[in-house]
């Protein structure tokens, strides 16, 4: 997931400014020490907590690339025989019987990549996700996206992979500057490959990397 959220923030020239502005706060890097002749590394500094808490566009930017690129399934035994009858698309109307004791998957990206729930759902929107309250200030809301699964089954450590995620991110955002390989064809979505947890890409994707370079005295500069 890390590889799909930086992917869809680079590739949104006007989301990714935003971005960068929201984390500064509680994902910078700090002026290297020097011992002797030794100058150390520059030392990121990332508050996972802030990054979760403090950040919605951030957040709701890591929602969305779960709900385009995640493909949990969920696995339930049906405990009583139910009828469920369909009232949207090709299968208007129609009803479908279930057996005590059968065993029925479901996979939710069939529901996030749904239309009548998430309008034009091929976009990358993450103000979708964006609640802004009375005080004016802005929450995140994950609706009816279930990346991490559903239910009893839901993922036990999804509190903590969120935040293992938005820290990952955050900081090679902060740290490294990314372009496309190809400047002139710019940035591309690779087709996706279907799992049973995380879409991976059918092609590799080639950049530009280099870590940023800080002038301390305010400026900004690159090292390849």
């Amino acid at each position: 997931m890390v590889f799909w959220h930086i992917l869809y923030i680079l590739s949104s020239p006007e989301l990714f400014p935003r971005i960068l502005e929201e984390i500064a706060p509680y994902a910078y890097v700090s002026r290297p020490e020097t011992i002797g002749k030794h100058t150390e590394a520059p030392k990121l500094t990332l508050q996972q907590g802030n990054l979760s808490n403090s950040c919605p566009l951030f957040k709701a930017s890591f929602y969305e690339a779960s709900r385009l690129s995640s493909q949990p399934w969920s696995v339930r035994q049906v405990a009583e025989d139910v009828a469920i009858s369909s009232n949207q698309g090709k299968t208007s109307g129609e009803s479908f019987f279930l057996r005590k004791g059968e065993s029925v998957t479901i996979p939710h990206n069939i529901h996030m990549l749904d239309p009548a729930y998430f309008p034009d759902p091929s976009e990358f929107d993450p103000e979708r996700f964006l609640i802004r309250n009375e005080d004016g200030s802005l929450t995140t809301d994950m609706k009816t996206i279930r990346p991490f699964g559903g239910g009893y089954s839901m993922c036990k450590g999804r509190i903590l992979a969120e935040r293992e995620c938005l820290a990952f991110v955050a900081g090679v955002l902060v740290f490294w500057e990314i372009g496309p390989a190809n400047k002139k064809k710019g940035w591309r979505i690779p087709k996706q490959e279907k799992t049973s947890a995380v879409s991976r890409p059918k092609e590799d994707m080639r950049v530009r990397i280099r870590r940023r370079k800080f002038d301390w005295g305010g400026k900004e500069g690159h090292e390849e």
